[in-house]
């Protein structure tokens, strides 16, 4: 008996002018739109408006018929195509054949599946047979191959003691014979010639290492003696106010008419000023102002000038107690000094007073007696 099934068919779509009416005979049509279906029977176009029925197992290839050729009444079509319970298959010839072939390929896909498996299971059990007849034939060899190797071992190892024996023996006879002291001499006075080159050699070494040590500390001796001359009429003053104008030629004439009343105020007016430099850069409004490098003329100038800094600091007007003045150190001084002061802050943090630098050395300061000066105070001359 025939199943058939109602597929929903394609939205027919006519092509410029070629639309084909859906009541008529594909035979009758002057223009075929390949594109449209027709009944596989009577050639009719399946539109959407021609009950027809698709077949089920060629979907790709489109095969229908339509109801008439199927003899199907409208209301029989209609009711097979609005029910949802309907269990109606339909193929064409050619499928149907396939259809109810199947029982007879399905009894030989499964004759030939068990002669597959019974291939299958003769083979694994050869294989199997081959893989227990190599391993044992590979036991049998590696035994074979150890018994070779411990027999060969066994003989070399023997060989090996008898020449061992046999150089022992020719050594025992050798320290028995007068060359052989002889040759023991002869190794010791090598022994004694290489230890006394090796210590030559270190002792070489070790003085070189000295005299080099010796020519940079000698070099960094006179950099630092040349550094010192280069230095030695130079003093650094720190708190002296700063002018603000923009020129700087002014601010060097204003520099020079505060050393002047500094100079008075300490008694130092006949020191002549070679210059007045300020250090690094110009620091903005209301900053700390930068220390000033005066350079004196002679040495014995500037030792005067340091001995009688220390009566600023008991200036009560003018602003000249927070002026500070020591010497231009070079690197190396300044690298002690900051030692000195570390030193010095923990001597005072353990309760020590009265402490000051004093020549590389850390001293107690003496009570500050002010050098009055009875000269005339002209400005120094720079």
């Amino acid at each position: 008996m025939v199943k058939a099934k109602v597929v929903n068919k394609p939205k027919v779509k006519a092509k410029g002018e070629a639309g084909v009416s859906s009541h008529k005979k594909g035979h009758g049509s002057k223009r075929l739109d390949l594109s449209v279906p027709m009944c596989c029977e009577c050639g009719e176009f399946v539109t959407d408006d021609t009950k027809a029925i698709q077949c089920e197992g060629c979907v790709r290839a489109e095969v229908w018929k339509c109801a008439s050729c199927l003899g199907l009444s409208d209301d029989l079509y209609e009711q097979l195509a609005s029910s949802s319970k309907t269990n109606l298959h339909w193929f064409c010839e050619k499928c149907e054949e396939a259809v109810f072939d199947l029982p007879a390929k399905n009894d030989k896909i499964v004759a030939m599946i068990g002669d597959l498996q019974l291939k299958s299971d003769s083979l694994e059990m050869q294989l199997m047979s081959n893989v227990a007849e190599m391993e044992r034939k590979l036991l049998e060899k590696i035994q074979s191959v150890e018994s070779t190797v411990q027999r060969n071992a066994e003989s070399e190892l023997l060989q090996l003691q008898q020449r061992l024996e046999h150089k022992l023996d020719q050594i025992g006879s050798i320290r028995d014979s007068p060359d052989h002291a002889v040759l023991e001499q002869k190794v010791d006075s090598v022994l004694d010639q290489l230890q006394k080159t090796e210590k030559d050699v270190r002792i070489s070494e070790v003085q070189e290492c000295v005299e080099k040590a010796l020519d940079i500390k000698s070099q960094e001796d006179k950099d630092e003696e040349a550094e010192r001359l280069r230095r030695k009429t130079s003093v650094i003053v720190h708190g002296v106010s700063e002018s603000d104008s923009a020129d700087s030629s002014q601010r060097e004439v204003d520099d020079l008419c505060v050393v002047a009343a500094m100079m008075q105020e300490v008694g130092c007016e006949d020191t002549k000023v070679s210059k007045a430099i300020r250090l690094g850069k110009k620091p903005d409004t209301g900053m700390k102002p930068r220390p000033m490098k005066l350079v004196l003329e002679t040495e014995e100038e500037k030792i005067s000038l340091l001995r009688k800094a220390k009566n600023l600091r008991l200036a009560k007007e003018g602003g000249w107690e927070t002026v500070f003045i020591h010497q231009d150190l070079t690197p190396r001084e300044r690298e002690m000094r900051k030692i000195l002061v570390q030193e010095m802050k923990e001597r005072q943090a353990k309760g020590e007073k009265d402490l000051t630098i004093f020549n590389g050395k850390i001293v107690k300061k003496l009570p500050y007696r002010r050098i009055i000066s009875t000269a005339s105070t002209p400005m120094p001359t720079v």
